[in-house]
């Protein structure tokens, strides 16, 4: 199976810097051109299943993505939802003291295994649902994404996670035949 997996639009949080989480943060208007030039790269790109976050701005760029591939099944998902970060979601990265590593997990809210459990039992039901010639597309998160890459790869979370830096509205490619036996094809891409 092809996965391409993307990134959301840039939102108003992001500028500041905030831990967005599972916080419902709406694309910011740069946001909105990303979610747009994004909708054009992959205008011509087929694809035989599109899944979203069901979060404003990962949904909001799949919908821009959507309008060019109309008779593509479509489906929100709360597999696809970013970690809830707990008391750490409206502070800074410098606040919760993120730049230690390993990073900082929150006392409430998703601890990055359970992000990475989350993601392998998602991956696991898209491979019985989809053939393993079929293309399809994830719209979601950054810490999400990154514990979907961990999975397909066989690789641990704080590798994964600071492999990319997973710009807005970027595009990253997988080769998955089996969990932990996939290859990164095209990683953080943001060409036109």
């Amino acid at each position: 199976m092809k996965l391409f997996i993307t990134r959301h639009g840039e939102t108003f949080w992001n500028v500041k810097h905030l831990m967005q989480g599972n916080t419902d943060t709406k694309l910011s208007e740069k946001g909105i051109e990303e979610a747009e030039r994004l909708s054009k790269r992959l205008r011509l790109q087929h694809f035989d299943h599109i899944y979203s976050s069901p979060l404003s701005r990962a949904l909001m760029t799949a919908e821009a993505v959507r309008k060019y591939h109309p008779d593509t099944p479509f489906e929100v998902t709360d597999a696809l939802i970013e970690r809830d970060f707990g008391e750490f979601e409206g502070h800074t990265k410098k606040e919760i003291g993120w730049d230690t590593y390993p990073h900082p997990e929150p006392r409430k809210g998703e601890k990055s295994i359970d992000t990475v459990g989350r993601a392998s039992k998602f991956l696991t039901k898209l491979l019985k649902k989809h053939k393993k010639n079929e293309t399809i597309l994830l719209v979601a998160h950054k810490h999400i994404n990154s514990a979907i890459i961990g999975a397909v790869i066989g690789a641990d979370w704080n590798s994964v996670y600071d492999m990319s830096k997973w710009k807005n509205a970027s595009v990253t490619l997988l080769d998955v035949e089996n969990l932990g036996q996939g290859k990164v094809v095209l990683l953080d891409d943001v060409s036109r």
